[in-house]
């Protein structure tokens, strides 16, 4: 017993009675709501999103921030490329100061537009600078600390007192000499 009609098929009879566009209406009408907060969710996330400090790489909140605009664009919100970009301008820290007035003078150019991977280059630059200038720091800190002359005097600084010349460890042991004396 066949019958004529494709959609007698016992495969294409669902419970909207083979209408895959009814069915279709009814789970957007079903998850609309679930989806709409979603979407209110993720706008709020983008919106308070921000570089918190110098230690945190560009790079990676760029991504953040492209992983929300796809989210909300298969959510039906749309964000453009430029969206993003006065964003990123708008949420840096005031170590970025000299790339945002670079890529501010470059924003709504015609001859030569701002991209995202212009953005994001420029900040990863400044990022690896300020990384390396840090780390530079550190070694210089540790190796005052560390210098010794021949004489064998410390040079460094005491971490406990802040005195030139002196070494917390061995300010602490006095220190405990002179309590176990009295």
């Amino acid at each position: 017993m066949t019958s004529s009609l494709p959609h007698s098929d016992w495969r294409w009879q669902g419970s909207a009675g083979g209408n895959a566009a009814l069915a279709w209406q009814r789970l957007k009408a079903k998850y609309a709501p679930k989806l709409t907060l979603k979407k209110l969710e993720l706008c709020r996330e983008f919106q308070v999103s921000q570089l918190k400090n110098s230690n945190q790489d560009p790079k990676i909140w760029i991504m953040y921030l492209e992983g929300l605009r796809m989210k909300l664009k298969v959510l039906g919100s749309v964000m453009t490329k430029d969206d993003i970009i006065v964003h990123i301008l708008n949420n840096l820290t005031d170590d970025y100061k000299v790339q945002l007035s670079k890529l501010e003078d470059r924003l709504g150019s015609m001859s030569n537009p701002l991209t995202i991977d212009d953005v994001r280059t420029e900040l990863c630059l400044r990022y690896a600078h300020m990384k390396n200038k840090k780390a530079s720091a550190e070694n210089k800190q540790k190796d005052s600390k560390k210098a010794l002359v021949a004489t064998g005097k410390y040079e460094g600084t005491c971490t406990f007192c802040g005195k030139i010349g002196q070494i917390a460890t061995q300010e602490r042991r006095k220190r405990e000499k002179d309590e176990q004396l009295e």
